[in-house]
């Protein structure tokens, strides 16, 4: 196993990116989270939402409110 030291890492070839470059890909990446933010802030919601649906399922049997009301006899 080769130790990496401050000569081999100099030696490394690292491409320069301009710094207009790098400002788009911060842009990018910025919005990219702004995205995960909101697909992850919906997916808590739907998740509350699928967490009461066994009780509001459960309410609304008891109620008699699952079947249509002409299917009762």
């Amino acid at each position: 196993m080769i130790n990496l030291n401050q000569k081999i890492i100099k030696a490394l070839p690292f491409p320069k990116i301009e710094l207009l470059e790098q400002h788009e890909i911060v842009s990018r990446v910025e919005a990219l989270f702004a995205k995960a933010d909101l697909i992850e802030a919906h997916y808590q919601r739907f998740k509350e939402n699928i967490d009461r649906l066994p009780q509001t399922l459960l309410a609304k049997a008891f109620r008699g409110e699952l079947v249509s009301s002409k299917n009762i006899k």
